[in-house]
């Protein structure tokens, strides 16, 4: 019995096989791929409105929670151009009171807020946005909260 219990011992052990190694260097691949991506890519923080152009002038309204973070000067984008803030009125609106197609551009809110900028559109109704910031990924991977 001594010499069987020797010669298990002299076997080689097999952890793992080859196929299994490989299934975890490609898992570390990829979550090494995953970590990168969320450490160079940038993911623009916007605010959407909508907007009535009447004489090269846009009437913008945004909801109240998304103007705190518009400045006069910064930009909005119509139609993919690119105008600057002139004025942002105090003034709050309740979606009632706002022109006729304002409500179908715009997202649902209980009040908004007028922002107007000098514009070269034709007058109508458009869908209005502003970059507020950018956001990194990583950054939603364990950081504090607000």
């Amino acid at each position: 019995m001594k010499k069987r219990k020797k010669e298990e011992q002299n076997n080689g052990i097999k952890i793992t096989s080859y196929s299994a190694w490989l299934t975890v260097i490609a898992g570390i691949l990829i979550i090494g791929a995953i970590i990168l991506w969320a450490c160079i890519v940038n993911i623009d923080d916007i605010v959407q409105g909508a907007g009535q152009c009447e004489n090269g002038v846009i009437t913008c309204y945004f909801r109240v929670q998304d103007v705190k973070h518009l400045e006069e000067g910064m930009d909005i984008t119509v139609s993919g151009k690119s105008y600057k803030i002139e004025k942002i009125e105090a003034e709050m609106y309740k979606p009632e009171e706002l022109p006729n197609n304002i409500l179908y551009y715009s997202q649902n809110s209980s009040w908004y807020q007028k922002v107007i900028a000098p514009c070269d559109l034709e007058d109508g109704t458009y869908q209005v946005q502003s970059k507020i910031g950018i956001i990194k990924p990583i950054s939603f991977m364990g950081g504090e909260s607000d």
